[in-house]
């Protein structure tokens, strides 16, 4: 028999059914063609056991039962009919063919959700590996002419094991001992820590308390109006010298800002330079998700999983977009011979984009198509475009869909040109003042993008005026001057988009706090900062978007209007956690390990063995920390006593009777010494009822559900 190729997912395994000889038939799960069967995943089919199916001593969230280390940890199907099913099918066939193809996405998860199914059915045959980056015919048949052997790649697969045992270990023993340390007052608070979770909810609560706590400062711009015949122009006095200015170069003497206007005796200054340059700007990035998601939340508010449920219809459902999961810019050079026909369909397709997709030019090749830069999977575009599937986009979906379209036809533009001037002036007493300003020249890609571009950019008025032509030694009249007398702008509380971004680019977060405390970065914070940007931040594509809904789900951030704000259970979570786990250096850390995994220069079990090392630490930490945490008290609807932890935002004391009475709690009427607090028990099924907080001392229970009020299926 042939050969059994595995890929990632059922799109691309069409697509390598299709670039294969002989005729295709489709069956339940798989391609036939030729004498190759080609069958998929979709994402992980198999998942890590729970810790109860160890040990049943581990179902208990009791604090002693910690560290919870299996000797070896496993793998199980996932909990449904269909990954079962398709597991089924890879392994009717692994061991009846000649060869198997791991077909996985080039990168280390796609490497290893393969061969977690491969081990799983006991494949005994050779593997090769297939490294596909893009699916067009071009380059499926590029990667079938490159196949090789799959061992080469055993590091690839050690490290994607040790990354997830590794998060599957923080996570189960960093949340049970954290959820046990804040709910010693008888609550029933979740805290779930993790790798990249909690950092992530440390860069909000980071940002919260900068805006709370921010006081505007006054700083002054000493300033000047020119005029000349042609029109009138602001000069800006340049700096001179340190003293008057504050850490980020901004004056904040009012003396030496009036002292720099030019004396009331001086009518005129001298031009002493003047440079015009013609430049040119490209088209932006195409879209990755992140980018995408950045730019979504900006222009119409959409949450970050929400633009990833648009794109992942778009791509799944309508068959409008490429792959949406993607960290890439950049699409391969071979992908450039489809873009007179994804052109073409799309001017049948929406006439509200008529006209720039009439003035697109395909034969332009700009610097997106890139062989060397494109990534596991390439940039978001549109795929031919079909006219039917287009007219049954919904509002949000179209919305989506033009900022993709948008951006890739701005590609077949030519650049946007300008003229950039900068013109210095002299007074009489040698004070110098400069002026810059752009003029369009040609619009070029600006066309297609519209209103969509620059949203993130703001710059000051005197940077974009018009100025005239001027030469050196030339003299202008002084039409006005005065002193600008501005305020520091509060920062901006975290959106979807700009939180993804952060995420992204985690590097450039350190590297403002770093400078914020007024320090400069060591080499080894240099190397940190470098291996963050190379890991592409904390957090995955495909992730960052649900990390945000959970973080909110879990109610440790809430909306508001386009913003995300942190609560105050989110605050005290993260006052709480010790720098390690809240920083994201670790992730760098973390990463360069798994790096030196893959290129076989550190063993699994090292690495394995110094996270649990590391866990033991924390967990004694938990132990041994008071933690400073208010209790939490959620009310009923009707704002009855019916209370076990509250929404962010309650404020009171621990659940004793020397301090303040939780809002909504009521006196236990046998101690009279506890409150009752809405409880949950173990067992399945079980209703939720209301407990002492005195809690063993006391064991009184009472009845009397609201199904208003929710409470989190923590086992206590």
């Amino acid at each position: 028999m042939g050969r059994l190729f595995v890929a990632e997912k059922p799109r691309v395994a069409k697509a390598i059914a299709e670039c294969l000889p002989g005729s295709t038939a489709r069956h339940d799960g798989y391609f036939v063609v030729g004498e190759d069967i080609v069958s998929w995943c979709f994402g992980h089919l198999l998942e890590l056991k729970d810790a109860y199916e160890y040990n049943e001593a581990w179902k208990s969230w009791n604090m002693e039962v910690l560290p919870i280390f299996p000797e070896q940890i496993s793998l199980r199907p996932r909990n449904d009919a269909g990954a079962k099913k398709q597991i089924s099918v890879i392994g009717q066939f692994a061991n009846k063919v000649d060869e198997v193809i791991n077909a996985g996405d080039p990168d280390r998860e796609g490497h290893l959700l393969v061969m977690e199914v491969l081990e799983h059915v006991k494949c005994k045959r050779p593997v090769k590996r297939m490294w596909l980056n893009a699916t067009d015919k071009d380059s499926v048949k590029k990667a079938l002419g490159k196949l090789t052997d799959n061992r080469l790649l055993d590091g690839l697969l050690a490290s994607g094991k040790a990354r997830s045992q590794a998060d599957w270990l923080v996570g189960i023993n960093l949340s049970r001992c954290y959820t046990k340390a804040f709910n010693r007052d008888g609550s029933a608070r979740l805290v779930t820590v993790g790798r990249v979770q909690s950092p992530v909810l440390a860069m909000v609560v980071e940002r919260d308390l900068l805006v709370e706590s921010f006081v505007a400062q006054t700083f002054f711009v000493p300033k000047i109006l020119l005029e000349k015949v042609d029109g009138l122009f602001w000069a800006v006095w340049v700096k001179h010298g340190d003293v008057g200015f504050d850490v980020e170069g901004r004056l904040i003497s009012k003396e030496i800002a009036n002292a720099a206007l030019p004396g009331n005796e001086h009518n005129a200054v001298t031009v002493i330079s003047a440079e015009s340059e013609l430049k040119e700007q490209g088209a932006p990035k195409l879209f990755s998700l992140g980018s995408l998601q950045a730019f979504a939340s900006n222009k119409y508010g959409f949450a970050a999983d929400k633009t990833l449920e648009l794109a992942q219809s778009l791509y799944d459902k309508h068959r409008l977009l490429s792959y949406p999961r993607s960290d890439c810019h950049f699409l391969p050079e071979s992908q450039h011979a489809d873009a007179p026909k994804i052109i073409a369909s799309l001017g049948g397709c929406l006439p509200s984009l008529a006209g720039v997709i009439a003035k697109a030019d395909s034969s332009i090749v700009s610097k997106a198509f890139d062989d060397k830069k494109v990534t596991a999977h390439h940039a978001i575009i549109p795929v031919v475009a079909d006219p039917q599937a287009v007219a049954a986009l919904n509002d949000d979906e179209m919305k989506l869909y033009e900022m993709v379209v948008r951006r890739y036809l701005s590609h077949f533009y030519p650049p946007y040109l300008y003229e950039a001037t900068v013109i210095v002036v002299e007074d009489p007493d040698g004070k110098q003042y400069r002026a810059s300003g752009t003029v369009p020249v040609k619009d070029g890609w600006r066309v297609a993008e519209e209103a969509d571009i620059d949203l993130d950019e703001a710059n000051d008025d005197e940077d974009n005026q018009g100025l005239p032509k001027l030469v050196v030694g030339e003299t202008l009249s002084i039409s006005k001057r005065t002193v600008d007398v501005r305020k520091t702008k509060k920062p901006r509380r975290y959106t979807d988009g700009t939180l993804v971004m952060d995420m992204t680019n985690v590097h450039r977060v350190i590297d403002r706090r770093i400078k914020a405390a007024g320090g400069q970065a060591s080499e080894k914070m240099l190397e940190i900062m470098k291996r963050l940007k190379e890991c592409a931040g904390i957090g995955t594509e495909a992730t960052r978007g649900n990390m945000i809904k959970g973080l909110v789900e879990k109610e440790y951030l809430s909306r508001k209007g386009k913003n995300l704000i942190s609560t105050e259970l989110g605050r005290e979570v993260i006052k709480n956690l010790p720098e390690k786990i809240k920083s994201p250096i670790m992730t760098a850390l973390f990463e360069q390990a798994l790096d030196a995994i893959a290129e076989g220069k550190m063993e699994p079990e090292r690495f394995i063995e110094g996270q649990k090392r590391w866990i033991v630490s924390a967990i004694d930490h938990a132990r041994a920390y008071k933690m400073d945490v208010a209790p939490y008290v959620r009310e009923s609807k009707a704002g009855g006593p019916k209370a076990n932890g509250s929404k962010p935002g309650a404020s009171g004391t621990a659940p004793s009777k020397q301090g303040n009475k939780p809002p909504g709690a009521w006196d236990c009427p046998k101690c009279k010494g506890g409150w009752m607090l809405l409880r949950k028990s173990n067992k399945p099924g079980a209703e939720e009822f209301f407990g002492c907080s005195k809690y063993p001392e006391c064991k009184h229970t009472e009845k009397g559900f609201d199904p208003s009020i929710k409470t989190l299926n923590i086992p206590m």
